[in-house]
């Protein structure tokens, strides 16, 4: 997730795992804002292997979870600092 705020978009079951850079700016979509800041580092920044870890937990039945707050930010512009308060899950 980067962009999109997986509390109101989803993943709705309980064998969910979600991955998220965890930047300040994220997630950034809102009524307004709906193309984001067209850099899209909440993305980029999300490895090929910590997607491959997360797959990995997820078969082996580890899942998230509860999902922590992801409080729809009003960014206009791309804020790679860490949010936080919350972990990158």
């Amino acid at each position: 997730y980067g962009p999109t705020n997986p509390c109101s978009t989803g993943p709705f079951s309980v064998k969910r795992r979600v991955v998220s850079a965890n930047i300040r700016c994220a997630p950034c979509y809102r009524v307004g804002f709906i193309t984001g800041c067209g850099q899209p580092v909440c993305m980029s920044l999300i490895t090929v292997e910590r997607v491959e870890r997360e797959v990995s937990l997820a078969l082996c039945g580890q899942y998230s979870g509860s999902l922590p707050d992801y409080s729809t930010t009003t960014a206009h512009e791309p804020d790679t600092r860490p949010r936080l308060g919350r972990k990158g899950i």
